[in-house]
């Protein structure tokens, strides 16, 4: 499997690496570059959840929480961890109080949004989506090298 398919000049995406307070762990921005976007009725627009799945047949993994190992103590992992729990129980509460000003059918669509598209774990094929996600960063030269992600 090659990451040509699906490159930094594909997506006009420049790395942005920086240093994160003199911890050895570098952390990576991917950021269009918005210069080359124009409001245009033709300009193409790229799925990126849509050309990951396609070429390796993965899931994309849109965000989750990170952090480098010690950062945290294991009840802060805990306490994040009851939060997330907390949060999965109630997902039209979250969306009412979150869209508090927006009409009762956009609250609704906010609560179905919470529960049937966001998932709140990791199964083995987000994570073997994570350390595909993490090889093709290294053979674009974005990172070092592709470490497998550690999970608490």
């Amino acid at each position: 499997m090659s990451s040509a398919t699906l490159t930094k000049e594909k997506v006009r995406l420049k790395p942005d690496t920086t240093s994160d307070d003199g911890a050895d762990v570098r952390s990576v921005r991917l950021q269009p570059d918005l210069r080359s976007v124009r409001l245009q009725p033709d300009l193409e627009k790229i799925d990126l959840g849509e050309e990951w799945t396609q070429m390796t047949g993965l899931p994309f993994v849109y965000a989750f929480w990170a952090g480098r190992p010690g950062a945290l103590a294991a009840d802060d992992v805990a306490a994040l961890q009851r939060a997330r729990d907390e949060g999965v129980r109630m997902p039209e509460q979250l969306a009412r109080e979150f869209l508090r000003d927006a009409p009762v059918e956009q609250q609704a669509i906010g609560g179905r949004y919470l529960r049937e598209n966001i998932k709140y774990h990791l199964g083995e094929p987000e994570r073997t989506a994570l350390q595909a996600f993490y090889c093709y960063a290294a053979e674009a030269g974005v990172v070092s090298e592709a470490r497998p992600p550690m999970f608490f």
